[in-house]
């Protein structure tokens, strides 16, 4: 786990463009959404642990 979460520290300070685009969201292929649920997606991803498919094939979306 810890090192999913140095990946996500390593975001600390990084913003999203107009309209939500985030380079999260076009990895997930949902650019212009809501990231939080992608965000954590894209952590695992990186950190070679990906969540496999919950809402998504890629994940989770939301947090709803």
């Amino acid at each position: 786990m810890s090192r999913v979460v140095q990946i996500a520290k390593t975001q600390i300070g990084y913003v999203e463009k107009a309209g939500n685009d985030t380079i999260y969201g076009e990895w997930f292929g949902m650019n212009g959404t809501a990231w939080c649920g992608i965000f954590v997606s894209w952590s695992f991803y990186q950190a070679g642990k990906p969540i496999g498919k919950i809402d998504y094939l890629k994940g989770f979306a939301g947090c709803q």
